[in-house]
């Protein structure tokens, strides 16, 4: 299923700066970094079947979808309400911050949290997860 030609540059983006991330942070040999890196590799094939090569990239294709973005979500609080609609459009499930989570977190979920609407963090729980192994994680900052 390929992504709407408006979304997809933000999301060929995204998944190369954090792909990018894990690489620069040495996570890559830790079984966070190994799935993290399997999950943006499909993620890339799924939308991405061919990759081009830097001399084969339009600014022009980067620009104005950027700039549909920013025009469409001005602030802060914008920008965490779209997202937070993508993540529920992927199965993700809003947490809230106040109530302990031990009956809700399931292996193989996916869950987000927002803070006065104005930060988010989105987690998933895999499949094959079993409690007391630990967790990894990297944050990016965008």
């Amino acid at each position: 299923m390929p992504l709407p030609a408006d979304k997809a540059a933000d999301f060929q983006k995204a998944v190369d700066l954090l792909a990018a991330q894990v690489s620069l942070a040495g996570h890559a040999h830790t079984n966070a970094g190994r799935e993290l890196a399997r999950i943006l590799e499909e993620m890339h094939i799924k939308y991405f079947p061919t990759s081009k090569s830097a001399k084969d990239v339009v600014p022009e294709h980067y620009t104005q979808p950027f700039l549909d973005f920013i025009n469409e979500n001005p602030t802060v609080f914008h920008t965490v309400d779209y997202f937070s609609k993508e993540l529920e459009k992927e199965g993700f499930v809003k947490l809230s911050e106040r109530k302990i989570w031990n009956d809700q977190l399931k292996a193989g979920g996916k869950y987000y949290i927002t803070r006065n609407g104005s930060s988010l963090v989105a987690f998933s729980i895999p499949q094959s997860y079993k409690p007391g192994n630990g967790i990894g994680m990297f944050i990016p900052i965008l």
